[in-house]
């Protein structure tokens, strides 16, 4: 009998790849059929798929929020140096510049990325996880970062503990899959599928024996795993977080007489131009309707009276609601709320 996680990686790949998240052909000749008809559990594994474009977005959408969550100043905690490709980033290099910063009173914390991935301990049963990998590549990629507190106070791992926690129930929707492993130096936050299968091992954290530094590692290609499978509803939708997606603006065009179709479609470009180039959302023109397959948390719909009233309708694939916004107030409207679940954690 096939356990419900390969079920739920069956109709998931084939979701996937036929809507750009992975590409068809699997990196694992055995796991090639599973997109077609449900085999025998030993017959499928490793389950190892190379991604496709919109996971190489989500790829980027996912190191940017992790990176910012790590480097920004959450509720007045920490006072953050970014050391960025300026300076070299090994851990040598941070200490020495500890003194330096010792004595500043705005300066607290100091964070550089590391070549220096941090071991993690072997999990059962981890061949019957899908993994998503880059073409060509079949070494799990890492984000890797360390950093160093710059003041005579001590690294607070439990605090650190429950922000990073906070931090993947903002992006998750099964929150209650996610599990900590923690001890007085170590942290290890993971996913579990089902109670069948192994956790995925989704970020580490270590502290120094004396707490002053603190290394953090990133499996991205597991991240990007869970991100999908905790994403995928029975109903074929992809609910990704807005701030994930790799589209999270779409625009259609309804019920449009084919006299009035360059106005409307001139407008639909317009207001393109404003979502990309003034609010930096990334949106998609008419896509057959299939916007919650595609994970597109907001869909705009022009029709025969937009030109008119200037009114449009916007659709909340999360809630379910539709309302009427004017073209004018529209880009703000939106604005508003993205900039809601940014400041949320």
């Amino acid at each position: 009998m096939s356990s419900p996680s390969i079920i739920l990686y069956k109709n998931l790949i084939k979701h996937c790849s036929q809507y750009g998240y992975l590409t068809s052909k699997a990196l694992d000749a055995r796991s090639e059929d599973v997109s077609s008809t449900l085999p025998d559990v030993s017959s499928m594994l490793p389950l190892s798929y190379t991604y496709g474009f919109l996971t190489s977005t989500l790829f980027y959408n996912l190191k940017h929020e992790w990176l910012k969550s790590l480097i920004r100043n959450t509720c007045g905690l920490y006072n953050i140096y970014w050391l960025d490709q300026q300076a070299p980033s090994t851990f040598e290099s941070i200490i020495q510049k500890q003194e330096a910063y010792k004595k500043s009173k705005v300066t607290t914390y100091a964070i550089a990325w590391s070549e220096n991935k941090i071991s993690q301990p072997p999990s059962e049963n981890l061949s019957s996880l899908l993994r998503l990998v880059q073409q060509d590549q079949s070494k799990d990629d890492y984000l890797n970062l360390r950093g160093v507190q710059l003041n005579s106070q001590k690294i607070n791992l439990q605090r650190l503990t429950n922000e990073r926690l906070r931090w993947w129930k903002k992006f998750l929707n099964k929150r209650e899959s996610l599990l900590r492993v923690s001890d007085k130096c170590q942290l290890l936050i993971k996913y579990n599928v089902d109670k069948i299968n192994a956790s995925y091992c989704l970020e580490s954290l270590i502290t120094s024996d004396d707490e002053k530094c603190i290394d953090l590692s990133l499996n991205m290609n597991y991240a990007l795993s869970v991100l999908l499978i905790d994403a995928f509803k029975d109903d074929s939708i992809l609910q990704l977080h807005p701030l994930l997606a790799p589209y999270q603006v779409g625009i259609q065009l309804d019920e449009i007489q084919d006299s009035n179709t360059d106005d409307y479609n001139e407008l639909r470009d317009y207001l393109g131009n404003i979502l990309t180039s003034k609010y930096q959302f990334r949106f998609l023109r008419d896509n057959n309707g299939d916007w919650d397959k595609l994970g597109v948390p907001f869909v705009i719909i022009l029709n025969s009276d937009s030109l008119k009233n200037g009114l449009c309708t916007v659709q909340n694939r999360d809630t379910r609601l539709r309302e009427q916004v004017h073209i004018k107030h529209l880009p703000r409207h939106l604005s508003i709320y993205f900039k809601a679940l940014d400041d949320y954690s």
